[in-house]
């Protein structure tokens, strides 16, 4: 398995794909809760159960409907009441994925017995045709150890980092489309334009698919009403119109 602290990091970069302004903290903690709590099942080898059983480790606890159960109870003990930002469907979505997840990364480890996807109905346990991650020790103990440090070696290259370019992707895109809203052609033409908006600087903002350039001189558009969001006002404080560009590659 991977270790806790590598399901949660995950847990919070799939959460960057769901943030709305305005969804409470508590909704990304409760992913990572949810990116934790399947392997609650090694509470199981101090009773007896085997590692293959039906309740053993990557066994029911990581399969899809398990997933499913646990987002439908988060939701439903935690967020019944309509919040702000977040949709109940997305943010059931999110609480799915978080927990889903979790198998998903088991089963790209090189140990253990694979992961039982489809349980109860296929008890079957499953490995991804690549994995790269090393698996990590049950028990505490045993992960503070140098066999412990170099899983965490091989979990920083191949689930912090991805987690961390996903999120970071997931911001430029939405910054991005905030600065796409601002966009001004040469014909004078502002195109969902919001009132009272000033602009300097040129500005080059990577993101997929495409490149989108800024070029433009120092302007700025403060229309108030209907009729003249439709030009540039100039003043001494705005300088010139603005010139913008945008390429895809």
């Amino acid at each position: 398995m991977a270790s806790a602290f590598s399901h949660a990091v995950a847990a919070l970069g799939i959460g960057a794909c769901f943030y709305r302004p305005g969804t409470p903290r508590r909704v990304w903690v409760m992913g990572a809760f949810c990116s934790v709590i399947s392997d609650l099942d090694v509470i199981g080898f101090r009773f007896g159960i085997r590692y293959g059983d039906f309740w053993g480790h990557r066994g029911f606890t990581h399969s899809l409907l398990f997933a499913a159960l646990v987002a439908s109870a988060v939701m439903l003990v935690g967020f019944r009441r309509v919040r702000p930002g977040l949709g109940r469907f997305p943010m059931w979505m999110y609480f799915f994925l978080a927990t889903t997840r979790h198998g998903l990364l088991d089963a790209v480890t090189d140990g253990g017995l694979g992961v039982a996807f489809f349980a109860p109905f296929d008890n079957h346990h499953y490995f991804l045709p690549w994995t790269p991650i090393r698996v990590s020790p049950i028990g505490v103990g045993r992960f503070f150890s140098e066999r412990g440090f170099a899983v965490l070696q091989s979990e920083l290259l191949w689930i912090w980092l991805p987690a961390a370019l996903l999120a970071l992707s997931v911001w430029l895109r939405r910054r991005a489309d905030s600065l796409i809203q601002l966009i001004w052609f040469e014909s004078g033409r502002p195109w969902r334009v919001p009132h009272s908006v000033e602009i300097r600087g040129p500005r080059i903002v990577l993101f997929a698919p495409g490149i989108f350039f800024r070029i433009r001189r120092e302007g700025c558009y403060g229309g108030r009403s209907n009729s003249d969001q439709k030009a540039f006002r100039r003043s001494p404080r705005c300088g010139e119109p603005a010139h913008q560009f945008l390429f895809f590659l």
